[in-house]
């Protein structure tokens, strides 16, 4: 007849539990990067010959900082964030 076990894990058990628990987060990790790198690239490739001709480059360039002045000013104003 087999003994029923105990449902507390010994401590090996636990540390061996612990150690596939911290290689899965770092896993997760490396993957959330690798995805976004994804997102990245795939957003950016296009835009690339954008910048082969001045006048595209200067307008893209142009709407890139325009498009980050908009975010930030738009954060200030919600955040209630003023120049000191």
């Amino acid at each position: 007849m087999k003994a029923i076990s105990s449902p507390l894990a010994s401590p090996s058990e636990e540390h061996q539990s612990m150690d596939g628990f911290w290689e899965n987060v770092l896993r997760y990790q490396r993957y959330f990067v690798t995805v976004l790198l994804g997102v990245v690239w795939n957003f950016v490739e296009p835009l690339v010959p954008l910048f082969k001709r001045p006048l595209s480059a200067i307008a893209l360039i142009g709407l890139i900082v325009g498009l980050l002045t908009f975010v930030a000013l738009t954060l200030r104003a919600m955040l209630g964030l003023t120049a000191a």
